[in-house]
């Protein structure tokens, strides 16, 4: 896992799309407004990427019904703010430890 923390207007969401446009995975943000954002920069910079996943979609879609097959992996943009999104509160505090083999460690 990679951390990317920046403050804002320093490039996190472009780095993003360039990670997504590579690795073609999908970026998994807070809504649709961002999402939106998602692909102007894409388009902007002349890249094709997966569609990006909205917080709400996600909980649609893999969580409450499963309607579709979950992705591997995902790119998030504005983490903190996707967990609120999903969890539907206010975080206070977020601690995480980094691991190298997590799936491994926790699958």
């Amino acid at each position: 896992m990679e951390v990317c923390n920046l403050p804002r207007g320093r490039g996190k969401t472009t780095y993003l799309v360039y990670r997504s446009h590579i690795t073609r995975t999908p970026i998994l943000c807070m809504n649709q407004i961002h999402a939106k954002t998602i692909k102007d920069t894409a388009n902007r910079l002349d890249i094709s990427i997966p569609d990006p996943i909205t917080a709400s979609e996600y909980v649609r879609d893999y969580i409450n019904t499963k309607s579709k097959k979950k992705p591997d992996k995902v790119l998030v943009d504005e983490a903190l703010f996707v967990l609120g999104q999903v969890l539907e509160t206010k975080i206070d505090t977020l601690i995480f430890t980094e691991y190298d083999n997590y799936n491994e460690e926790y699958n």
